[in-house]
């Protein structure tokens, strides 16, 4: 959790998850918890925190990758891992998650996963005006 929430701070990326809450999440449920780390000489230089939310899914929740690490094409060597984790829990579904920043959209996020899933869909709202 330090590595993940310092590597995306020092990207410049706001991180609001509270470390002790996931901490206590992950103790409760261990068996839905896997963390996806890649390596470069012995050294963690990126990781990815993925949630079994049901039998059939996978949700990626946290990844961050250290920007000073060489390695090329980090996010996709997460990917790749998370597809075969995927297949290892013989999960159908795996989720990457909202683009959205609250009102605006995440468009390096949407373009990213935009590679890697087979539909290209908007989050819609529906707010209820009493």
């Amino acid at each position: 959790m330090k590595e993940i929430r310092h590597w995306n701070v020092e990207r410049g990326y706001e991180f609001q998850l509270d470390d002790n809450r996931i901490i206590m999440q992950v103790s409760e449920y261990p068996d839905r918890y896997f963390l996806i780390s890649i390596l470069e000489a012995e050294k963690p230089v990126a990781h990815c925190l993925a949630v079994k939310l049901f039998s059939d899914s996978i949700y990626y929740f946290l990844s961050a990758i250290n920007p000073h690490s060489s390695i090329k094409n980090g996010g996709e060597l997460l990917l790749a891992n998370l597809f075969k984790l995927a297949n290892d829990e013989k999960v159908k579904l795996i989720d990457l998650g909202s683009s959205d920043l609250g009102d605006e959209i995440n468009h390096p996020l949407m373009f990213f996963k935009s590679k890697f899933s087979n539909d290209i869909s908007n989050k819609e709202t529906w707010v209820k005006n009493l």
